[in-house]
C-alpha cells in the first residue's frame, strides 16, 4: 500500500496500491469494498477529493489514453468520465475550494495546458496555455497572468481560498 486516507464523509478509507495501480474504498458501516482501476502511475496529482461537493475525482489511463472519472462519496459511484481531448494527457487535477470547478492538466513542456471544468453547468470554462500569452486574458471571471518568461510545463496548481484565482508553477526554477 503506498497510502491511505479518510473519505470526506467519516465512513470510508481510501487506500492507494503500490504504483498508484488501483485505489480500494471500505466504507466502514456497510462492510462494502469498492475498487476503481487503472488509475495514471505516472501522475502525482492523479486523485482529488470535493468535499463540499461529495466527489472523487480520479486520473484514469488505459491504452495510451487518458481521461476523468468523478465518484459520488455516498455510494462511490460512476457519476461522470470526462474526455479531455483537449490535452496532449492528463497529469493533474485539483478542486476548487467550493468544490464547483476542477481544474485539469497535462505537464508536457511542449504541451502545458490547463483547462476547467465546472461541475454546476457541466462544461469547459476556461483555459490556459503557458505559451500563448495573448490568449490568457480573463475568461468567464477566470484570470489569468503569467511572468516575462513562458511556462515551462505544469509542476503544481493551487487554488486560492476563495477559488477566484488559480496559481500556477512551472519547471521553469
Amino acid at each position: 500500500m503506498e497510502r491511505a486516507f479518510w473519505g470526506p464523509d467519516d465512513r470510508s478509507i481510501l487506500s492507494i496500491s503500490d504504483l498508484n495501480i488501483h485505489i480500494s474504498i471500505w466504507t466502514l458501516d456497510d462492510h462494502n469494498l469498492t475498487n476503481i482501476w487503472s488509475l495514471k502511475s505516472s501522475a502525482p496529482q492523479s486523485i482529488a477529493l470535493n468535499i463540499p461537493q461529495k466527489q472523487l475525482s480520479v486520473i484514469v489511463s488505459k491504452k495510451g489514453r487518458d481521461w476523468i472519472e468523478i465518484y459520488e462519496t455516498n455510494t462511490w459511484k460512476l457519476t461522470r468520465k470526462l474526455m479531455c481531448d483537449k490535452l496532449f494527457g492528463i497529469d493533474g487535477v485539483c478542486w476548487s475550494p467550493n468544490g464547483e470547478l476542477l481544474a485539469i492538466w497535462c505537464s508536457t513542456i511542449e504541451n502545458s495546458r490547463l483547462l476547467v471544468y465546472s461541475s454546476v453547468t457541466d462544461s469547459h470554462i476556461g483555459a490556459f496555455s503557458g505559451g500563448d500569452r495573448e490568449k490568457n486574458g480573463p475568461t468567464n471571471g477566470i484570470t489569468k497572468s503569467l511572468q516575462e518568461k513562458n511556462i515551462k510545463g505544469i509542476d503544481k496548481v493551487v487554488w486560492s481560498p476563495e477559488g477566484q484565482l488559480l496559481a500556477i508553477v512551472g519547471y521553469n526554477e
